[in-house]
């Protein structure tokens, strides 16, 4: 059902994101421990979004960044060229994407080429204090290198919806850090998705 949850799992990309940026999660747990904190957070208006994967959930990303005022650029292996111009998507090269990017949130498929992509190496090249959002697949991050990039600081934060093992580990140490924010892979399975799905199956 390849038209189904696309949009889905744009919007849960963006919940992943907005968690990290307006510190979402670490406010909640303060304020139940009767803290009241008001430390500045991180805006997402006028900051450069990066795309990896230009594909139906992808486009589906860039369509709602540009309306929340974001700089849009995306790297795709095959990317739609008329897509980006009308939409003001910028096309470029993985390196760019790496180093341009407040936040950077992967849309590709896992496959060969793609395996531990994001690695020691892709995370030093990733703009200092940028935001990684993974909801494609875990085994496309090195989830070793991206604990070791989180704890020195170079990434500022990680959404996550995947993981390299499903379930995760109790004892991983991504749910251990504030910085991190985490969902079980449930970024298709709105139920609106969910019911998407079914009609599209029923369709076929």
């Amino acid at each position: 059902t390849p038209t189904a949850n696309h949009e889905s799992v744009a919007e849960h990309a963006f919940s992943l994101m907005f968690a990290i940026a307006k510190s979402v999660m670490i406010s909640d747990r303060s304020m139940r421990a009767g803290d009241w904190n008001q430390d500045s957070t991180l805006p997402v208006r006028g900051q450069t979004l990066g795309i990896l994967g230009l594909g139906r959930i992808g486009r589906s990303v860039a369509v709602r960044a540009t309306a929340l005022g974001m700089n849009v650029i995306a790297h795709d292996a095959f990317p739609n060229e008329a897509f980006a111009q009308e939409h003001g998507v910028q096309l470029v090269d993985f390196d760019t994407l790496l180093t341009q990017s407040d936040y950077l949130t992967i849309h590709c498929p896992l496959n060969d080429a793609t395996q531990g992509l994001f690695n020691r190496e892709t995370f030093n090249k990733m703009k200092a204090g940028s935001i990684l959002v993974n909801t494609a697949r875990g085994p496309l991050v090195v989830e070793a290198d991206l604990i070791e990039a989180l704890q020195s600081g170079h990434l500022y934060g990680a959404g996550l919806d995947v993981f390299q093992q499903e379930p995760i580990d109790p004892e991983n140490k991504l749910l251990q850090m504030d910085q991190v924010v985490s969902t079980p892979h449930v970024g298709s399975g709105d139920w609106l998705s969910r019911l998407d799905m079914a009609i599209e199956a029923a369709d076929c």
